[in-house]
């Protein structure tokens, strides 16, 4: 049965309001995105947000880069940006518990160097 904000529609039959308090809920975290670029749902697992939105954001930004950081060769920057762009993807994987036992300690340790990466060139994210 397909549900209705994550309620069933018996559910939303016997209670009516419930309908329109999630669509004043998402009508006010629309209007926080337009207003300020970000809504309050973002708070509640900051963590969850960067991990789902760093990858895609580093793609786009290995993808049309002008520049790179000085002292590094577009090959060196490049596999930078991928392996912080990894770092993030595993912390998602890691924050979804997406992975089997033995998985857990190979994706500690991309987390932890995508991480590493990512402090030591935090500067250099820019285009």
């Amino acid at each position: 049965m397909k549900s209705i904000f994550g309620y069933t529609p018996s559910y939303i039959l016997l209670r009516p309001w419930k309908l329109l308090e999630e669509i004043v809920r998402h009508l006010t975290w629309a209007w926080q995105r337009a207003y300020r670029g970000w809504d309050d749902t973002v708070v509640w697992s900051i963590d969850y947000y960067l991990a789902q939105y760093m990858p895609i954001w580093l793609r786009k930004l290995k993808e049309d880069k002008k520049g790179i950081p000085i002292g590094m060769s577009e090959e060196e920057w490049d596999i930078v940006l991928y392996k912080i762009t990894t770092g993030f993807e595993v912390a998602y994987k890691i924050i979804e518990m997406d992975y089997d036992k033995h998985g857990q300690e190979i994706a500690y340790k991309k987390f932890e160097e995508g991480m590493d990466l990512f402090k030591e060139y935090f500067f250099g994210l820019w285009d």
